[in-house]
């Protein structure tokens, strides 16, 4: 890829990127490990980059699976930008009803047992 011409260059992008253009791409990986990570944990399936690929089939099918959907929805029309508000505002009334349910459960005292029980401090 040819960088543009220097004066065009510092107009579009901060010194920051422009003394490092392509840190962008370390997205891919990231996203692509912490989707594994929480899916195999969700499904009770080892996770961990420690494992080898024979022992952690799921948690690196998750990466690969990840990695090579990410590049593929450039070409469905997809518009990331709105992707991305969708996920934000999903995410955001997901929140609610989940901080709840957990409110509910930790005040539970069937659930979470005695204060001081096993081991756990009880209130200062």
């Amino acid at each position: 890829m040819a960088m543009p011409d220097p004066q065009v260059r510092s107009l579009a992008t901060s010194p920051a990127q422009q003394e490092r253009p392509d840190t962008d791409r370390h997205a891919i990986p990231v996203l692509a490990g912490s989707t594994s990570y929480a899916l195999s944990e969700a499904r009770g399936k080892k996770e961990g980059l420690d494992l080898k690929p024979q022992d952690g089939r799921y948690f690196y099918g998750v990466i690969a699976a990840a990695m090579l959907i990410g590049p593929c929805l450039n070409f469905t029309g997809v518009n990331p930008i709105r992707a991305l508000v969708f996920a934000s505002v999903f995410n955001g009334v997901a929140a609610v009803p989940l901080i709840w349910m957990i409110e509910r459960i930790a005040a539970d005292r069937r659930t979470m047992g005695t204060p001081g029980a096993a081991g756990c401090p009880g209130p200062s």
